[in-house]
């Protein structure tokens, strides 16, 4: 086991380990056999207390003991936490329900009846890479496996509902006073409020919007203005109507628009060091530069190694965090130091 795969949820596991067989050391490496040997000697510390406990009470020593499962019962083996970079997509909880939902889904989709799914057995129907969740990377989707993937989905609606039901909530204690049109008609524009900003708005957009109206007007945008601002200003302003709303913003990213000069980004340098809240991208290790690289080419449909907001938004798990520049797309770099960096806390 090595050092880069003892952290997250590893972490309690060679703590418990290093209880039973001190000359384990976190941060390095721990060999396979040490592993198994340091296992075998809490099982039998387990036993050993479980026998006193099982002698001090005679109605349980009355009561036979299984040592094993019954012919014919179907034990499904317990999942282990996750290592590595996709650890976190794997620690969730999976209900019974959960479990019934894979055992039917292979049941449906099992044509040659082994008990597990392979690539070639699953259907264009299935939302996503199912793949993603196979924790051996032994190229087969077995019942366990599914149902963490049918936990993590349920997981995901549960936090849509109730992002939802909060809307909701919000929506009738501010009622249906309709605010006065203080813009003489104009449509492009939107209502200030506390609404958080969607994800792949590039970061020149809140940090231009100085009266944080939800819009970027000519006179935010610049100072001084020459051709090259204009064309700069017209790569985001889709409408030509001298505004930039927050969906014009993302739109021009997913176009292709590069991020504003320096020079016109010299205007808003103080409100920028205020609120852009990124953080520097280090270099991350070569194993999570090529877990990215096979994450990002399986959602990049333009394959031009990067990720926007309306190719990420098919993930499971949504990476916006790590956008470090704030230009609204996501490099392979910065995925590789995002996972990285989550797997280290």
């Amino acid at each position: 086991m090595d050092p880069d795969e003892q952290q997250g949820p590893a972490q309690f596991l060679i703590q418990r380990l290093q209880s039973s067989d001190p000359s384990i050391k976190p941060g390095q490496p721990i060999s396979i056999k040490r592993v198994s040997e340091s296992f075998a000697k809490m099982q039998q510390q387990r036993g050993g207390d479980s026998s006193r406990d099982r002698g001090s009470s005679s109605d349980d020593a009355l009561t036979p003991e299984l040592l094993v499962p019954g012919f014919g019962t179907d034990v499904p083996p317990p999942m282990l936490a996750g290592f590595g970079p996709a650890a976190e997509l794997m620690d969730v909880v999976v209900t019974d329900e959960d479990r019934k939902q894979a055992l039917e889904t292979i049941r449906r989709y099992d044509r040659n009846r082994d008990g597990v799914l392979k690539k070639d057995e699953l259907s264009s129907r299935f939302s996503g890479n199912p793949m993603d969740f196979d924790r051996n990377k032994d190229g087969r989707l077995t019942e366990g496996e599914l149902a963490v993937r049918y936990a993590r989905r349920r997981q995901s609606s549960e936090q849509s509902r109730d992002d939802d039901r909060n809307r909701r909530r919000e929506s009738d204690r501010s009622g249906d006073v309709e605010p006065p049109d203080v813009y003489g008609g104009r449509k492009s524009y939107r209502i200030s409020g506390e609404k958080r900003a969607p994800e792949g708005l590039p970061g020149f957009f809140t940090d231009k919007d100085a009266n944080q109206d939800g819009q970027v007007e000519m006179a935010e945008f610049a100072t001084k203005w020459d051709d090259d601002t204009v064309n700069e200003f017209f790569q985001s302003d889709l409408n030509r109507d001298g505004v930039i709303t927050a969906e014009e913003a993302i739109q021009a990213v997913e176009r292709g628009a590069s991020t504003p000069s320096a020079t016109t980004m010299a205007s808003t340098a103080s409100a920028s060091s205020d609120s852009s809240g990124s953080s520097e991208v280090g270099t991350p290790d070569e194993k999570m530069i090529s877990y990215a690289e096979r994450i990002i080419g399986r959602y990049d449909t333009n394959e031009d190694k990067k990720l926007v907001a309306s190719e990420w938004k098919k993930m499971l798990m949504s990476p916006a965090d790590a956008d470090a520049n704030r230009d609204g797309t996501i490099t392979v770099t910065e995925y590789a130091w995002w996972m990285q960096s989550r797997s280290k806390r």
